[in-house]
Protein backbone atom coordinates (compact mmCIF):
# COMPACT_ATOMS: atom_id res chain seq x y z
CA UNK A 1 0.00 0.00 0.00
CA UNK A 2 1.15 3.49 -0.69
CA UNK A 3 -0.81 6.54 0.29
CA UNK A 4 0.83 8.35 -2.79
CA UNK A 5 -0.92 6.75 -5.50
CA UNK A 6 -4.36 4.58 -6.08
CA UNK A 7 -2.52 1.67 -7.36
CA UNK A 8 0.75 -0.16 -7.46
CA UNK A 9 2.45 -1.37 -10.84
CA UNK A 10 3.60 -5.02 -10.87
CA UNK A 11 7.37 -4.47 -12.10
CA UNK A 12 9.26 -6.68 -14.34
CA UNK A 13 10.50 -9.89 -12.44
CA UNK A 14 12.74 -11.00 -15.08
CA UNK A 15 15.78 -9.55 -16.90
CA UNK A 16 15.00 -6.83 -19.65
CA UNK A 17 17.03 -5.46 -22.19
CA UNK A 18 17.95 -2.03 -21.85
CA UNK A 19 18.56 0.57 -24.50
CA UNK A 20 18.32 4.27 -24.73
CA UNK A 21 15.14 4.73 -26.93
CA UNK A 22 14.53 7.38 -30.02
CA UNK A 23 13.16 9.88 -27.38
CA UNK A 24 16.10 9.88 -24.98
CA UNK A 25 14.25 7.76 -22.79
CA UNK A 26 14.57 4.04 -21.34
CA UNK A 27 11.39 3.04 -21.91
CA UNK A 28 9.75 0.54 -18.72
CA UNK A 29 13.36 0.57 -17.22
CA UNK A 30 13.38 4.49 -17.36
CA UNK A 31 13.50 5.79 -13.50
CA UNK A 32 11.93 9.00 -13.96
CA UNK A 33 9.14 7.36 -16.16
CA UNK A 34 7.62 4.62 -13.71
CA UNK A 35 7.52 3.93 -10.22
CA UNK A 36 10.49 1.55 -9.16
CA UNK A 37 11.15 -2.03 -6.93
CA UNK A 38 13.48 -1.35 -4.15
CA UNK A 39 16.56 -3.04 -4.71
CA UNK A 40 19.53 -2.65 -2.22
CA UNK A 41 21.75 -2.34 -4.28
CA UNK A 42 19.91 0.47 -6.16
CA UNK A 43 18.14 2.01 -3.48
CA UNK A 44 18.42 5.61 -4.89
CA UNK A 45 15.98 4.62 -7.56
CA UNK A 46 12.77 4.71 -5.27
CA UNK A 47 13.47 8.08 -4.27
CA UNK A 48 13.47 9.97 -7.30
CA UNK A 49 9.93 12.36 -7.85
CA UNK A 50 7.53 11.48 -10.30
CA UNK A 51 7.13 14.20 -13.01
CA UNK A 52 4.97 17.44 -11.90
CA UNK A 53 2.00 18.00 -12.92
CA UNK A 54 2.69 21.83 -13.41
CA UNK A 55 5.04 22.83 -16.34
CA UNK A 56 5.88 25.88 -13.86
CA UNK A 57 6.92 23.51 -11.21
CA UNK A 58 10.78 23.73 -10.57
CA UNK A 59 11.55 20.18 -10.99
CA UNK A 60 9.52 20.02 -14.74
CA UNK A 61 13.32 20.94 -16.38
CA UNK A 62 14.12 17.70 -15.41
CA UNK A 63 12.08 15.54 -17.71
CA UNK A 64 12.58 18.13 -20.27
CA UNK A 65 12.27 16.38 -23.62
CA UNK A 66 14.79 18.48 -26.29
CA UNK A 67 13.59 18.58 -29.44
CA UNK A 68 15.63 20.10 -32.80
CA UNK A 69 13.76 23.69 -32.00
CA UNK A 70 15.94 24.18 -28.77
CA UNK A 71 19.37 22.80 -30.80
CA UNK A 72 21.30 25.84 -31.58
CA UNK A 73 23.49 25.08 -34.91
CA UNK A 74 27.03 26.24 -34.90
CA UNK A 75 26.71 27.53 -38.98
CA UNK A 76 29.76 27.69 -41.41
CA UNK A 77 31.49 24.18 -39.54
CA UNK A 78 33.50 22.04 -40.78
CA UNK A 79 31.78 19.22 -39.40
CA UNK A 80 27.78 19.05 -39.77
CA UNK A 81 25.65 18.83 -35.97
CA UNK A 82 27.98 21.01 -33.92
CA UNK A 83 26.11 23.68 -31.71
CA UNK A 84 24.74 24.23 -28.40
CA UNK A 85 21.61 23.69 -26.75
CA UNK A 86 19.47 26.81 -26.25
CA UNK A 87 20.63 29.46 -23.57
CA UNK A 88 16.71 29.72 -21.63
CA UNK A 89 16.44 26.13 -21.35
CA UNK A 90 20.67 25.92 -19.84
CA UNK A 91 19.78 28.44 -17.23
CA UNK A 92 16.86 26.64 -16.12
CA UNK A 93 19.51 23.60 -15.80
CA UNK A 94 21.82 25.82 -13.72
CA UNK A 95 19.32 26.71 -11.65
CA UNK A 96 17.95 23.67 -11.29
CA UNK A 97 21.77 21.86 -10.43
CA UNK A 98 22.03 25.34 -7.99
CA UNK A 99 19.52 24.21 -5.70
CA UNK A 100 20.27 20.86 -5.67
CA UNK A 101 23.95 21.38 -5.02
CA UNK A 102 22.14 23.87 -1.93
CA UNK A 103 19.66 20.80 -1.07
CA UNK A 104 22.84 18.69 -0.84
CA UNK A 105 24.98 20.94 1.62
CA UNK A 106 21.97 21.66 3.62
CA UNK A 107 21.66 17.66 4.19
CA UNK A 108 24.96 17.33 5.36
Amino acid sequence: MTPNQSRIFLPAMHNTEVKLRADVCYGPDDPTLWPQPWVKEFCHLGAIPRKPNNPNDSLSIMWWDPTPDDFESFGGSVVGGLGELSGSKLLSLREMMSSMEGRIEDHK
